[in-house]
């Protein structure tokens, strides 16, 4: 469990939510991640807008956990109330990356306000 002392620190709760827009900083400092410089490439070609964008990378470098988990994290964090759509091709894979960001939230405290309120 990451409690909201281990994420935040130091920093007061106005600097933290400014900086946690910040995707590189949020997927870091809250759900612990290493972003690469290419990682960082992916998310702002998925800011860009454009309407359709394939990403291909080899098994390992990070699409499922960058791109499936801490990206829908990230928005569901900083955009209250967005909805969002996860494509896979494969239903055993639709459900591993949907356990995936339930498991993080339940098991980080920050992330525990995501929890729909009927839920808790």
């Amino acid at each position: 469990m990451r409690t909201i002392q281990e994420i935040i620190g130091e920093m007061d709760d106005g600097e933290f939510a400014i900086n946690c827009l910040d995707y590189k900083f949020f997927a870091e400092r809250v759900l612990g991640l290493i972003i690469k410089p290419f990682h960082l490439d992916w998310i702002n070609l998925i800011q860009s807008g454009e309407k359709r964008i394939a990403i291909q990378a080899p098994t390992g470098f990070g699409k499922t956990e960058i791109l499936g988990r801490a990206y829908c994290l990230w928005r569901s964090y900083t955009g209250k109330g967005i909805d969002m759509c996860i494509v896979s091709k494969t239903l055993p894979q639709a459900r591993k990356i949907l356990y995936e960001i339930k498991n993080t939230i339940e098991n980080n405290e920050l992330l525990r306000d995501l929890i729909p309120s009927n839920k808790q």
